[in-house]
């Protein structure tokens, strides 16, 4: 499905101070750079993307994502639609202020402050079913969860929930 990335004019500049401000920081933006390659490539549920995240996600803004770049660096992305937003780049305490000033505002395709680029995301997982009337509905479900069952199979139910299938076999 396409897939529109958006990319704030300032990341660019932030990531020429990152680089200037020594090993750490060039380190961070190469990491980020690479990422959103990545992302371009095969969309962001990709697992090299995926495996990025930080632990903890964020509350603060809706469909909100931080990539954790290493050396104390984060990555911040929004998701609006088919859209996803690449506004910040910095440090955990930067992000953590950042996040602060800007939960109100509003992500779209208009915004001047965004230079966008098309890519097309292939779905690894389809969540599409057939309905009654033999359409297709496009379930709207949590990627997180799409990821999550992609990598679940019935020897790791048997394991959790052996009664289950004992009760099936009888």
């Amino acid at each position: 499905m396409p897939f529109c990335l958006f990319i704030s004019c300032n990341l660019q500049k932030k990531l020429k101070a990152m680089r200037r401000s020594g090993n750490k920081g060039e380190l961070a933006a190469n990491q980020c750079e690479s990422l959103l390659e990545v992302i371009q490539r095969k969309g962001p549920m990709a697992n090299e993307v995926f495996s990025k995240r930080t632990k903890n996600g964020e509350y603060r803004i809706n469909n909100c994502v931080k990539y954790d770049l290493g050396h104390g660096y984060r990555l911040v992305t929004i998701k609006n639609g088919r859209s996803l937003f690449v506004p910040y780049i910095g440090t955990h305490d930067e992000i953590d202020m950042w996040l602060d000033r800007h939960r109100y505002d509003e992500f779209d395709a208009d915004n001047p402050g965004y230079v966008s680029s098309k890519m097309v995301v292939t779905p690894n997982h389809s969540s599409e079913r057939p309905n009654e009337a033999g359409q297709v509905d496009t379930l709207l479900e949590d990627p997180y969860e799409e990821q999550l069952l992609a990598k679940i199979d019935d020897n790791i139910l048997k394991n959790i929930f052996p009664g289950l299938f004992q009760k099936q076999q009888n």
